[in-house]
């Protein structure tokens, strides 16, 4: 896992609050990871929680990202946008489940489930 790693999408190299990307760390002394190798990518949202849902997420989708989270302390829950409809006219994620406190996210990497994660883990 990587923090405010750098991610070189096509049209883009976002900043995400936190990256799980393949390999370690020596894979990336040379180049940013790309979408190719990130599992999931994870915002954490407060006063940015517009531009996330918004402008990120289209960024993402149109990228493949196939995974992303926002843990939103806003509103006290975890949104996770999976299904990326990649380049399109209008990127956007086909699928966004919302999990509370007391619920335990799905990891998800490579289509597999591997672990949970408990949103009152991923809160302050």
């Amino acid at each position: 896992m990587s923090v405010q790693l750098t991610v070189s999408l096509a049209d883009s190299q976002p900043e995400p609050d936190f990256a799980i990307v393949r390999g370690d760390g020596r894979s990336y002394l040379t180049r940013h990871p790309g979408p190719r190798d990130v599992g999931l990518l994870i915002e954490v949202a407060n006063t940015s929680l517009l531009r996330d849902r918004r402008d990120k997420a289209r960024i993402y989708a149109r990228a493949g990202i196939a995974v992303y989270w926002i843990v939103n302390l806003e509103d006290r829950q975890v949104e996770v946008h999976t299904q990326p409809s990649g380049p399109t006219a209008i990127p956007a994620y086909g699928a966004v489940a919302v999990h509370s406190p007391g619920d335990a996210v799905p990891l998800v990497l490579e289509g597999a489930t591997v672990g949970a994660i408990g949103v009152d883990d991923l809160l302050p």
